[in-house]
Protein backbone atom coordinates (compact mmCIF):
# COMPACT_ATOMS: atom_id res chain seq x y z
CA UNK A 1 0.00 0.00 0.00
CA UNK A 2 1.07 3.55 -0.55
CA UNK A 3 2.28 5.36 2.51
CA UNK A 4 -0.80 5.81 4.72
CA UNK A 5 0.93 8.51 6.76
CA UNK A 6 1.54 10.44 3.53
CA UNK A 7 -2.14 9.96 2.70
CA UNK A 8 -3.17 11.36 6.10
CA UNK A 9 -0.80 14.31 5.75
CA UNK A 10 -2.10 15.13 2.27
CA UNK A 11 -5.68 14.67 3.46
CA UNK A 12 -5.05 17.03 6.35
CA UNK A 13 -3.93 19.69 3.87
CA UNK A 14 -7.03 19.07 1.74
CA UNK A 15 -9.30 19.36 4.76
CA UNK A 16 -7.59 22.58 5.85
CA UNK A 17 -8.23 23.99 2.36
CA UNK A 18 -11.83 22.80 2.51
CA UNK A 19 -12.38 24.39 5.89
CA UNK A 20 -11.04 27.69 4.59
CA UNK A 21 -14.13 28.09 2.42
CA UNK A 22 -17.73 28.05 3.50
CA UNK A 23 -16.97 25.76 6.45
CA UNK A 24 -14.39 28.08 8.03
CA UNK A 25 -16.14 28.35 11.39
CA UNK A 26 -16.07 24.56 11.74
CA UNK A 27 -12.46 24.03 10.64
CA UNK A 28 -11.16 22.36 13.81
CA UNK A 29 -14.09 19.95 14.00
CA UNK A 30 -14.04 19.22 10.27
CA UNK A 31 -10.34 18.39 10.38
CA UNK A 32 -10.74 16.09 13.40
CA UNK A 33 -13.74 14.23 12.00
CA UNK A 34 -12.22 13.90 8.53
CA UNK A 35 -9.00 12.36 9.85
CA UNK A 36 -10.95 9.98 12.12
CA UNK A 37 -13.02 8.86 9.13
CA UNK A 38 -9.88 8.20 7.08
CA UNK A 39 -8.35 6.15 9.90
CA UNK A 40 -11.48 3.98 10.05
CA UNK A 41 -11.13 3.37 6.31
CA UNK A 42 -7.49 2.29 6.47
CA UNK A 43 -8.12 -1.50 6.23
CA UNK A 44 -10.57 -1.02 3.36
CA UNK A 45 -8.25 1.37 1.54
CA UNK A 46 -5.41 -1.15 1.79
CA UNK A 47 -7.59 -3.89 0.37
CA UNK A 48 -9.01 -1.75 -2.41
CA UNK A 49 -5.60 -0.44 -3.37
CA UNK A 50 -4.39 -4.02 -3.75
CA UNK A 51 -7.37 -4.89 -5.93
CA UNK A 52 -6.78 -1.78 -8.01
CA UNK A 53 -3.07 -2.54 -8.43
CA UNK A 54 -3.80 -6.00 -9.83
CA UNK A 55 -6.50 -4.61 -12.12
CA UNK A 56 -9.45 -6.19 -10.33
CA UNK A 57 -10.99 -2.77 -9.78
CA UNK A 58 -11.28 0.42 -11.76
CA UNK A 59 -10.64 3.91 -10.42
CA UNK A 60 -14.37 4.58 -10.65
CA UNK A 61 -15.18 1.48 -8.60
CA UNK A 62 -12.60 2.55 -6.03
CA UNK A 63 -14.22 5.98 -5.80
CA UNK A 64 -17.68 4.48 -5.37
CA UNK A 65 -16.46 2.17 -2.61
CA UNK A 66 -14.99 5.11 -0.68
CA UNK A 67 -18.23 7.06 -1.08
CA UNK A 68 -20.25 4.04 0.05
CA UNK A 69 -18.51 4.17 3.44
CA UNK A 70 -19.78 7.64 4.32
CA UNK A 71 -21.89 6.15 7.13
CA UNK A 72 -18.62 5.54 9.00
CA UNK A 73 -18.17 9.29 9.15
CA UNK A 74 -19.67 9.88 12.58
CA UNK A 75 -18.81 13.58 12.76
CA UNK A 76 -18.70 13.54 16.56
CA UNK A 77 -17.13 16.99 16.88
CA UNK A 78 -19.40 18.55 14.26
CA UNK A 79 -22.53 17.08 15.85
CA UNK A 80 -21.58 18.74 19.13
CA UNK A 81 -22.21 22.07 17.39
CA UNK A 82 -25.90 21.18 16.86
CA UNK A 83 -25.78 22.18 13.20
CA UNK A 84 -28.86 21.77 11.01
CA UNK A 85 -29.12 18.40 9.30
CA UNK A 86 -28.69 19.98 5.86
CA UNK A 87 -25.44 21.67 6.91
CA UNK A 88 -24.12 18.41 8.37
CA UNK A 89 -24.93 16.64 5.10
CA UNK A 90 -23.02 19.26 3.09
CA UNK A 91 -20.02 18.88 5.35
CA UNK A 92 -20.25 15.07 5.30
CA UNK A 93 -20.30 15.02 1.51
CA UNK A 94 -17.38 17.45 1.33
CA UNK A 95 -15.28 15.36 3.72
CA UNK A 96 -16.04 12.12 1.88
CA UNK A 97 -15.16 13.79 -1.43
CA UNK A 98 -11.85 15.05 0.02
CA UNK A 99 -10.98 11.60 1.34
CA UNK A 100 -11.87 9.96 -1.97
CA UNK A 101 -9.91 12.46 -4.07
CA UNK A 102 -6.87 12.26 -1.78
CA UNK A 103 -6.95 8.46 -1.75
CA UNK A 104 -7.05 8.37 -5.56
CA UNK A 105 -4.21 10.88 -5.82
CA UNK A 106 -1.93 9.41 -3.15
CA UNK A 107 -2.73 5.72 -2.94
CA UNK A 108 -3.51 4.63 -6.48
Amino acid sequence: MGDFNNFLSTLKNSLVELSGGSFKKYSKQLLHDGIEFAKKLEPDLKSWETEYSIHEMTKEEFEELVKSKKDLLEMEKLRELNLPHTELNKIRNAIVEAVMETAVKVLL
